[in-house]
């Protein structure tokens, strides 16, 4: 039996794109060995069918901002070169699709380890809401030190309801950020090429589980265009 990635069209009926939108990994839809492969197929067809509404409804609600996290050179030295060129090459689209769009940007950096490289820099600093802010622990939502100004505060001002994720690291940042938007109420989004990880590519045991609380409590795709042409269609 082939690995089974039920997919969806997830802005196919919006914007017309034949990307296709990963909805899960091999396991999310369970498979009885005991069972026809015909049907197999069949019911997770079905449930392809069912989810592609669902799926479009969740994308296009909400007002969105975009958060990058610890883009910078002491983490970006450590992963693999092609997905370093793949993320930043899809982060700079998606800023200027934010600065000519008015969507929000937050920026999370690790204190200590510099400033986000400067390619993205420059451009971030272009697009008209803006914010950083510096943290020491993987989560930069944790409140700590009595911390007075707080993120999701920020993003509340700017009315963002869902957090488009992009950055380092997979299995740890990413995954620590997204259950803290989860717990305030904030909606999660994030594209395979729009994260990376210095433990592997894309697919791997260490990186699952973050990639899979995506698929539960949020949108995981597969495609970063999906986002920057809708981003530009919603005005």
């Amino acid at each position: 039996m082939k690995r089974w990635h039920k997919g969806l069209i997830a802005f196919g009926a919006l914007l017309g794109l034949e990307s296709i939108a990963l909805e899960t990994f091999a396991n999310y839809i369970k498979y009885n060995p005991k069972e026809p492969e015909k049907d197999y197929y069949q019911r997770a067809d079905e449930e392809y069918r069912n989810a592609e509404k669902d799926s479009i409804e969740d994308i296009v609600n909400g007002n969105y901002g975009i958060l990058f996290v610890d883009m910078q050179f002491e983490y970006l030295e450590q992963i693999n070169i092609k997905d370093q060129r793949e993320i930043i090459r899809n982060q700079k689209r998606l800023l200027v699709a934010a600065r000519e769009n008015d969507i929000p940007v937050l920026v999370f950096e690790m204190g200590s380890k510099g400033e986000t490289i400067s390619s993205l820099k420059e451009i971030i600093d272009t697009v008209p809401r803006h914010k950083y802010f510096e943290k020491y622990r993987d989560d930069g939502f944790e409140s700590y030190n009595d911390r007075a100004d707080l993120p999701e505060n920020w993003l509340r001002e700017q009315n963002v309801e869902k957090i488009i994720f992009t950055g380092v690291n997979t299995d740890a940042c990413i995954f620590a950020n997204a259950e803290s938007a989860v717990r305030l109420s904030f909606g999660i989004v994030t594209s395979t090429d729009l994260v990376a990880s210095m433990h592997c590519n894309v697919y791997c045991e260490r990186v699952a589980p973050a990639l899979n609380y995506f698929l539960e409590n949020g949108v995981l795709l597969d495609d970063s265009l999906i986002l920057e042409d809708f981003l530009y269609a919603r005005n």
